[in-house]
């Protein structure tokens, strides 16, 4: 049996094949670059700008659960703000973009990132509130459709 790092890593490799998936593991790996901030910045400049280009279509193998997590721990990323930032940003984009991510931003600490941001005044500039309050507002709003959906479909099949 695999530990749940390899599964999620044999998980990640196999929905990351063609051109795209090389492109968005060189990035992952950007990401997980600790100590090296430029990389990590530069990653995330990318995934930023693939995520607001991209389409639910073109980003069909876009592993969620390999980017949420390191993107949530970049939120936490006190010593470099444009790493929060471009983390937020990042995430803003894949839940506008995507339908699955929003459970899995919520799953692995995102809003309490985002709400520990606007309590605190250090980091705050009017473009990180602005991605703080429209990406926390955008989970909840699709984790309420989605509950409901759950709920009611729940009710009809016994």
């Amino acid at each position: 049996m695999l530990p749940a790092s390899a599964l999620s890593a044999a998980a990640a490799s196999s929905s990351m094949t063609g051109p795209q998936g090389a492109r968005m593991k060189s990035m992952l790996a950007g990401l997980r670059a600790n100590g090296e901030e430029g990389r990590q910045v530069e990653a995330l400049t990318q995934l930023c700008e693939m995520l607001s280009i991209g389409t639910e279509d073109s980003l069909s193998g876009f592993s969620v659960d390999s980017f949420v997590p390191v993107l949530v721990g970049l939120l936490n990323h006190k010593s470099n703000p444009d790493i929060m930032l471009l983390a937020a940003r990042a995430l803003t984009h894949l839940c506008d973009v995507l339908p699955s991510p929003c459970s899995s931003v919520v799953h692995y600490g995102a809003v309490a990132c985002f709400c520990a941001w606007l309590l605190t005044i250090e980091y705050m500039d009017l473009a990180e509130q602005r991605v703080a309050l429209s990406t926390a507002a955008n989970m909840c709003r699709k984790l309420q459709k989605i509950w409901f959906v759950t709920r009611l479909l729940g009710g009809l099949h016994p």
